[in-house]
């Protein structure tokens, strides 16, 4: 079961990457990705196309084992593929889902706002959980916050 709208894929994409985050940082996770499609950052335009692209979004295309990210798809029928495990997965999660759900529709309409959230600006594309990775564009000069676990930067 893919899903079929931006608010599921953004929906999952949160529950992939920060549901053990604040709101505020589920929330910002999702903003990134808009701020990606509207940008075509590393993305085609749209949500399903940023949150698929080859290896931006994790859990799409890795497996976290043993502190380590393991490539688990090669090819985006593959990570379309682990999307709809992924999606089983998440609505299994009930209230959880629900709840992702909500997030994800308040980032699409724009009307998700907290002091947290309303600093991230329309060029912050970028974000990384620094306990587990150090990518190489987290760099002090394109740091915009922190949210949570997740740090989060300008393009």
């Amino acid at each position: 079961m893919i899903p079929s709208n931006d608010q599921e894929w953004l929906a999952l994409l949160i529950w992939s990457e920060a549901r053990g985050e604040p709101t505020d940082g589920q929330a910002a996770v999702a903003r990134v990705v808009l701020n990606r499609s509207v940008l075509r950052y590393s993305s085609d335009g749209t949500v399903k196309g940023t949150i698929l692209a080859p290896s931006q979004f994790s859990d799409f295309w890795f497996k976290f084992v043993g502190g380590h990210y393991v490539r688990v798809c090669h090819s985006l029928a593959d990570a379309e593929v682990r999307a709809g495990v992924l999606m089983g997965q998440a609505k299994a999660q009930g209230s959880l889902w629900t709840a992702l759900s909500g997030v994800a529709a308040a980032v699409i309409a724009e009307t998700y706002t907290s002091p947290a959230y309303d600093v991230l600006t329309n060029d912050v594309v970028l974000y990384a959980n620094l306990s587990i990775s150090n990518p190489a564009w987290a760099t002090a000069d394109k740091f915009a916050t922190k949210i949570g676990a997740h740090s989060f930067y300008h393009a």
